[in-house]
């Protein structure tokens, strides 16, 4: 029986001008060596993904705010457009053994629901990941500088390997901008809420820098499900809240690969 063969698609080529800072020896205009804000060409490969190479790992249902009719970032954060609140299933895809979900643009709490093409969504995130205003740098006086005087240092290299990194979150499917995530788990955590007795919340996440962001959380893979409920009930029961977690909580993993669940839970 012959395997069948995974179709393999062109990556596509990115390039940009992001700033890079240069420092130049002292000149008659500055008898100091001074930093400024430069810029440079730099490209990079995003992988461009078929359906054999991009399989459906999880579908995650979790609350979330969302603006059905917001197309852009501009969108979200100038206009006022309706916005609604409710439980949403996400897809998460797999590729290389790391997750990835689409991407979306986010003002706030709030999230776009459409699908992002590849060049709109990586040309946004290069113009804010890339702001020369994080270098926390002004550009030089016309004049001050320029081809003619001495270069003391220039950053290019790094930037350029930072670049490629920054194209090695994203992939491109079917046209459409996917970044990557962390693996979907469950967790719960208490809270001084509900008077004096102590209200407990149960959540799903899959962003890859909550495991940093809320150390001392227990922490349960998508298998899990209800042990963590579980857990939760009788955490909000010792704390003396007997209602808590009454009703089954709407969050949830669909686990569609088995073997891409790998997290130890309650890791902390």
């Amino acid at each position: 029986m012959k395997r069948k063969q995974c179709l393999l698609l062109d990556p596509l080529s990115i390039s940009a001008d992001i700033p890079c800072k240069i420092e130049y020896l002292p000149n008659s205009r500055c008898k100091k060596p001074r930093t400024i804000v430069g810029s440079h060409k730099v490209w990079g490969l995003i992988s461009n993904l078929s359906d054999d190479q991009f399989p459906l790992a999880f579908n995650v249902t979790k609350f979330d705010t969302v603006c059905k009719q917001a197309r852009t970032h501009e969108d979200l954060s100038r206009k006022q457009l309706p916005t609604k609140s409710g439980y949403f299933t996400v897809p998460v895809r797999t590729y290389d053994g790391k997750c990835y979900r689409p991407y979306q643009f986010q003002f706030g709490a709030t999230r776009t629901t459409r699908g992002v093409s590849t060049m709109t969504g990586i040309n946004w995130e290069i113009k804010w990941y890339f702001d020369p205003r994080h270098a926390e740098m002004t550009p030089p006086e016309t004049g001050e500088f320029g081809n003619k005087n001495i270069i003391l240092s220039h950053d290019q290299e790094e930037t350029f390997k930072a670049f490629k990194k920054f194209c090695g979150k994203f992939v491109s499917f079917h046209g459409k901008l996917w970044v990557e995530c962390g693996e979907p788990f469950y967790h719960f955590t208490t809270f001084g809420c509900n008077g004096d007795r102590g209200s407990v919340g149960f959540f799903v996440e899959y962003e890859k820098e909550w495991l940093t962001w809320h150390e001392g959380s227990l922490v349960y893979n998508a298998k899990h499900r209800k042990k963590c409920i579980q857990e939760a009930r009788s955490c909000a029961i010792r704390r003396g809240n007997d209602l808590g977690l009454l009703n089954d909580p709407k969050e949830n993993i669909e686990v569609i690969m088995p073997k891409m669940v790998k997290i130890k839970e309650n890791i902390f």
